[in-house]
């Protein structure tokens, strides 16, 4: 994907790798949906803030 093409691996694997436990502990923990949602944009937001990115910002107001 083009959004993807400049990410290092690190920063490839600290996306997914967290997306994938926000959803585990969710199931873990029986969290409704939307909290599993909102916490899936939270992590998504946060790396795209840091790395400068527009995008970040977008998903940022979707939380608020």
């Amino acid at each position: 994907m083009k959004l993807f093409k400049e990410w290092s691996f690190f920063e490839k694997t600290l996306l997914f790798g967290s997306i994938i436990i926000t959803c585990i502990v969710g199931i873990i923990f029986k969290s409704d949906l939307l909290t599993i949602y909102c916490s899936i944009v939270g992590n998504i937001t946060v790396l795209l803030l840091a790395k400068g990115k527009k995008l970040g910002q977008v998903f940022e107001r979707q939380i608020i």
